[in-house]
């Protein structure tokens, strides 16, 4: 009896120590599993954002008629994408998107348009766009958020009528219906009461459309007309781009490089484009003396 109980005890030990050894195992695997993943994940980019703007190119879109988003950012490193968090865009469309990377002196110019339309009137208002990155300045991780939008959009139906214009127009398209059954009556009745007369089909005459003509010239002094009253970096934006189509240039182009590829701009050109390039891109505690050199030089522009 004496040797059964001690084999018994031993059993008992052995049970145990087998026991810990499992967990331990366990443990280890978990602790593997857990670096591997942290690994696998993809790291924050540090960067030096220095710039991170939203704008359109219309305060006050109209339904059905499409407009511009665009999102410029400004890192002060050499990068080839940067990972741009669109907002939710409710109430509106995206019918396209374009990307532009442009390296410069001091870093890279980031720039994304999207082609948007509404389809319906009011408010809307879109949140901002955001970069997540490490922080260059002190190495921590940060949301960088750009400013948000307020857009008025006109000429369309309203969301909350939607719905009552829908009802109408299914009462209208019964009524519509009914109409059209009793006229075929009427019509089958009359022509079994007399004979049918001869039909002599008139060829239609097709008017030619007038569509009336606008310069880059007429846009850009439209444009200036909106700037001096609503004084908005949207309505800034669109016209730095209708003073750079006049010259030839495009959305895409540095200022550097729109000076250097085009010598024959005469000194005026020269300041609006700055001063437009200044307005568009400076920070809130300079933007309304930008704004104000910038209705100054297009003014001598003569428009």
């Amino acid at each position: 009896m004496q040797n059964v109980c001690s084999r018994n005890g031993l059993i008992s030990r052995e049970s145990r120590t087998a026991s810990r050894v499992a967990a331990r195992c366990a443990t280890a695997l978990v602790l593997a599993l857990g670096l591997a993943g942290l690994a696998c994940a993809d790291p924050l980019p540090r960067l030096h954002i220095t710039a991170l703007t939203l704008a359109s190119d219309r305060a006050r879109p109209q339904a059905e008629r499409p407009f511009h988003l665009t999102m410029f950012a400004h890192v002060s490193e050499r990068i080839d994408s940067l990972g741009v968090v669109l907002p939710q865009l409710s109430g509106l469309e995206i019918l396209g998107d374009e990307r532009h990377v442009v390296h410069t002196k001091d870093g890279t110019d980031y720039r994304e348009s999207l082609t948007i339309v509404a389809h319906v009137s009011g408010p809307i208002d879109v949140q901002p766009v955001y970069v997540d990155a490490i922080d260059g300045r002190d190495g921590k991780p940060k949301r960088f958020l750009s400013n948000p939008l307020h857009l008025l959009v006109t000429g369309g139906m309203s969301a909350a009528a939607i719905p009552a214009a829908n009802a109408f127009g299914g009462i209208f398209l019964f009524a519509g219906v009914c109409v059209v059954g009793a006229l075929a009556v009427v019509l089958a009745l009359r022509r079994r009461a007399r004979p049918a007369a001869p039909v002599h089909t008139v060829p239609a005459m097709v008017l030619p459309q007038a569509v009336p003509i606008r310069s880059v010239r007429d846009e850009a002094r439209d444009a200036f007309a909106v700037l001096q009253r609503e004084r908005t970096r949207s309505a800034a934006m669109r016209l730095r781009s209708l003073l750079r189509r006049m010259v030839g240039a495009g959305d895409g182009e540095t200022l550097s490089e729109v000076m250097r590829t085009r010598p024959a701009l005469d000194p005026r050109q020269r300041a609006a484009l700055t001063a437009a390039e200044r307005a568009v891109f400076t920070d809130e505690t300079g933007f309304a003396g930008a704004l104000d050199q910038l209705i100054a030089c297009v003014r001598g522009l003569a428009l």
